[in-house]
């Protein structure tokens, strides 16, 4: 191959060096010619930019504050003769989430519709019960808390169909256990199917010889009425 000599290489850096100056020039002159504009792009960005922080900031203070508000509720300071008051907590989990929720706090949110779930559960109410676990199940779907809790719920409402689903989906997730194969066992035992409810027990039982509630609901099956989870 032919190589070039000093001075030609030289002028041809220097000629590349003077192009690439001019075409930067020629990016750059409008933002030089009309400094209000440059200043205005500037300007937009900078507030974009703090609007962007606050409604971080916000998003965490609300979510924050709802979880503040569940704690209380599981602790009886906020429990009311009439039932327990969810209103601060339902914008956050049903709410048009900010910029950051749907990607950061989305567990979060998660397990603060279990918690709330739970509460509901506890209370008996079992229609707010499916309604707060099966938007756990929607923001995260990987956990399985949410899906056995879900499956409960429904269980206890009469929906024994979507409580096998709900079991079955907890031990996709997460695998076998006791307690949950217990509670499908329940639900199959409710919608009639006998064999799996009986396999699903025995696995149970299989997995923790010592475990009452897969015991009781192998006599429950045996019996007339449904298992309760």
């Amino acid at each position: 191959m032919t190589e070039l000599s000093d001075d030609l290489e030289c002028f041809l850096a220097g000629r590349s060096l003077r192009h690439a100056s001019a075409r930067l020039t020629r990016i750059l002159h409008p933002f030089a010619r009309w400094p209000r504009v440059t200043a205005g792009i500037i300007g937009g960005l900078l507030v974009g930019i703090a609007v962007w922080l606050i409604l971080a900031f916000l998003e965490r203070w609300n979510l924050g504050r709802a979880e503040q508000v569940v704690r209380e509720l599981q602790t009886g300071q906020r429990r009311q003769d009439a039932g327990m008051d969810f209103s601060a907590v339902e914008p956050v989990l049903f709410g048009k989430p900010l910029l950051f929720d749907e990607r950061i706090a989305r567990q979060r949110r998660g397990r603060l519709c279990v918690r709330s779930g739970l509460l509901c559960i506890h209370a008996k109410d079992y229609g707010r019960a499916v309604l707060y676990l099966d938007r756990a199940v929607a923001l995260a779907p990987d956990m399985v808390a949410a899906w056995n809790n879900l499956g409960v719920a429904c269980f206890r409402s009469g929906d024994f169909r979507k409580a096998v689903h709900a079991f079955t989906t907890a031990l996709e997730t997460g695998g076998e256990t006791p307690g949950i194969l217990a509670n499908r066992g329940a639900a199959w035992g409710a919608v009639g199917n006998t064999h799996r409810a009986r396999s699903d027990l025995d696995r149970a039982i299989e997995l923790a010889p010592d475990f009452d509630p897969a015991q009781g609901n192998l006599q429950v099956l045996d019996g007339i009425s449904p298992a309760d989870p």
